[in-house]
């Protein structure tokens, strides 16, 4: 630059005036202010989105842990099947009949509760219809059992349960009741309209051998309230008895 235009320069800022030059540096003062104020505004910004993010990952970190693994959820299924499967321990073997609550919640639980009381320990099937059917009734000896005239309201159910069936008895003369202590296992559906509910998945096997047991008449002594005509009482009552209900 020439000397001759730096002095004009020189003399140009000599002639501002102390206020134009106060003006000056507030503007400047402004001006930093203002991008402080922005660079403050960018950090607190980038802060909290990276708050966001820690708070984020933590929650998905705690909720991976805490799932239940694949081997401790139980199958919806498993414990409602396993609740209602009876076995009967019988003099010739084990019986395994899934039950239906579905299809018939009140005679279940009817059933169940009787069972579990332990009335049908060492009874047996006291009336085999060759072929077709053996009933059950219980124990007379066991301790504050239910009476064998105890009825309740039949369940009709459309539920097909299979080859060999669990149903209910009626009792004669009342209309839409069955013997709230007696059971029978059919080969087949009942071939009356008791109550179906549950199904021999396990064993079919020993209830066509009790099935095929000798049998005599039923005298007054062991009627059940069968017609004493009937040629239906086993003839060795050891040949088919229940040593035990359980569930499980």
């Amino acid at each position: 630059m020439k000397r001759k235009d730096r002095d004009m320069i020189k003399g140009m800022k000599s002639s501002i005036s102390e206020k134009d030059a106060e003006r000056i540096k507030a503007a400047k003062r402004t001006k930093d202010k203002e991008r402080k104020k922005a660079a403050r505004k960018r950090n607190l910004i980038v802060v909290a989105g990276v708050i966001v993010v820690a708070i984020i990952a933590i929650s998905v970190v705690i909720l991976v842990n805490r799932a239940p693994s694949s081997d401790t959820i139980p199958e919806p299924d498993q414990t409602e099947t396993a609740a209602n499967t009876a076995v009967l321990e019988t003099s010739k073997g084990t019986i395994q009949i899934q039950l239906m609550p579905e299809a018939a919640p009140a005679t279940v639980a009817n059933f169940k509760e009787i069972a579990e009381a332990g009335h049908y320990i060492n009874s047996f099937f006291h009336r085999i219809i060759k072929d077709t059917s053996m009933e059950c009734a219980i124990n007379p000896d066991s301790q504050n059992r239910p009476g064998f005239d105890d009825v309740m309201p039949i369940e009709l159910s459309s539920a097909g349960a299979g080859t060999y069936t669990l149903s209910t008895v009626l009792q004669p003369g009342a209309d839409g009741m069955m013997k709230q202590c007696f059971f029978k296992i059919n080969k087949g559906m009942p071939d009356d309209n008791g109550t179906v509910f549950g199904k021999v998945v396990s064993g079919q096997e020993i209830v066509d051998e009790m099935l095929a047991i000798p049998t005599i008449k039923h005298v007054e002594d062991n009627n059940y309230d069968v017609d004493p005509a009937e040629v239906t009482y086993p003839e060795n009552p050891d040949d088919v008895r229940i040593f035990n209900i359980s569930f499980q």
